[in-house]
């Protein structure tokens, strides 16, 4: 597959699940409220929004998955040693995910007027579980930014 292919197909991606993404949020905030007399109003969609999160983040965890494999497999034929590294990514990547999925609180919330189905232990967990992740990866981003910022100055 050329560049020129691979750009355009990351391309039109990007925008298809943007445009998705602006229709749901939209359609979650005009979409209109269970009661609007309550003291803590709840939007009709808010599984329409929950649904297309956890959609999202399933997608980028098989691509991740398949494409750290697809990248392994090839440098093994050519490279047995240079494929450690993105081995090692892979297995750092899981290990994140499995750690704070168990620092994930399952308490079930009282949640007046929702009856939807993530009220419950896994779906609670894996909330806090893509939290946590994006904590620790604009951390991990903010600590390399750093680093190599002030390498690049003591370098000079």
């Amino acid at each position: 597959m050329s560049v020129t292919k691979i750009r355009k197909t990351s391309s039109w991606t990007l925008l298809a699940v943007s445009l998705i993404s602006l229709l749901v949020l939209g359609i979650y905030y005009f979409g209109g409220v269970v009661d609007p007399a309550a003291e803590m109003v709840e939007p009709v969609y808010t599984s329409l929004l929950l649904n297309w999160i956890y959609a999202i983040f399933a997608a980028t965890l098989v691509a991740l998955a398949v494409f750290a494999l697809w990248d392994i497999a090839s440098l093994v034929q050519h490279d047995p040693k240079s494929a450690i590294m993105p081995l090692g990514i892979l297995v750092v990547s899981a290990a994140i995910l499995i750690i704070s999925y168990s620092m994930g609180d399952g308490t079930v919330l009282n949640l007046v007027g929702y009856d939807g189905v993530h009220n419950t232990d896994f779906w609670l967990k894996l909330t806090d579980m893509w939290l946590f992740t994006t904590y620790i990866l604009i951390a991990l981003i903010l600590v390399s930014l750093s680093y190599f910022s002030i390498k690049k100055v003591l370098s000079r």
